[in-house]
Order: C-alpha cells, then structure tokens, then sequence
C-alpha cells in the first residue's frame, strides 16, 4: 500500500507545473520560505521545518509543503526542499519528507508506524525521506505525527518520527519538523 501511494504522489505531482524552481537542494541560490507554521504561506506554497540527518542526507531548508491525495491509495504531506509551486510536480534532485495516511488527515495524533505496519484502512500513519529521483533514503519505524488545524486549503502540525537509513538496519534516527501545507485539489 505505501508503495502505491508514494507512486500515486509521485504521478500526480509530475501533471503538475514545476513552478520554475529549478534544482533545489542545499546548494540552490533561492529565497526560502522555511518558517514555522501558522498560515500556509504568504506565497501560498506552504512553509515547514525538518530537522535531522538520515545517513548524510537532510531537508532543508523546506521551500514548500503540500498535501496531496491520491484517489483510492491515500493521502501525503509532502516537505520539499525544491523551490516550485506548491501541488507541483518533485524536481529530479533534492530531498522531501513525506507523511503518510490512509485519508486526509484531522486534528488529532498518529502514531507513525514501520513500513510493514502500515495499511489501510487504518489510523496510523508513516514517514519516508526521499532523495534524487524519489529513491527512499529512510523510511519510519516509529514516532507520531500531531494535526494542529485543518482549513479548506491549509493542514498544520508536528512530527516526531524516527527513520530507519536505507543503507540499514541501523539504528532509526529521529526526524522532527512542522508544516503548514496547502492543500491540493
């Protein structure tokens, strides 16, 4: 299931525009909108905060957070540390953390769950750090995620999640963050 899901962000993203952001990761010479969350952004692109390093590999700073669902497989909160418009298409480079749920997410906390753990229908979630291309860097074996708020157009929180490197079985290392995401229709 959160194969089909990643795949499913990862396809509807790519329909979308890429906002002209170009490549990204920390060595882009770009404007950050990295800000704690509150508002989905001035820019509308979302804002957030990830802090943690999974085997060498960080996002940040986040230049954009969306919530993306994916018809019949799920929904992801998307931190991305490539410039674009929010709900547009992941850049072949650079890093993104992605929240997973079985439905759109409301105002209460998920624990976050392993890998195999995670199905749907279900109340739990899970959390992935992608890299180039959309290879998996670390995936979660644990921690939670907290819905502050929910609009029509923006989901704010929380994480706390452990990540496991790929290059494992390591020792999961902890990843916190928040984000206010726009919601994508």
């Amino acid at each position: 299931m959160r194969e089909l899901l990643l795949s499913g962000i990862l396809v509807v993203t790519a329909c979308g525009e890429d906002g002209g952001g170009g490549g990204g990761g920390a060595d882009a010479a770009v404007d950050t909108v990295d800000a704690p969350p509150g508002t989905c952004g001035i820019t509308g692109t979302g804002t957030g905060t990830v802090t943690g390093t999974v085997d060498g590999r960080e996002v940040s700073p986040v230049m954009r957070a969306f919530q993306l669902a994916v018809p019949g497989q799920g929904v992801g909160i998307v931190l991305d540390e490539t410039a674009g418009a929010a709900c547009g298409s992941p850049a072949a480079t650079g890093e993104r953390m992605i929240l997973g749920f079985c439905a759109a997410p409301t105002m209460r906390t998920y624990a976050v769950v392993g890998e195999q753990a995670f199905q749907c229908p279900g109340m739990n979630a899970f959390g992935l750090m992608e890299t180039d291309g959309g290879q998996d860097w670390g995936e979660s074996s644990g921690g939670s995620i907290t819905i502050a708020s929910v609009t029509a157009d923006c989901v704010t929180g929380t994480f706390d999640v452990n990540l496991i490197p790929r290059n494992g079985p390591g020792t999961p290392v902890p990843v916190t963050g928040q984000f206010a995401a726009v919601i994508c229709p």
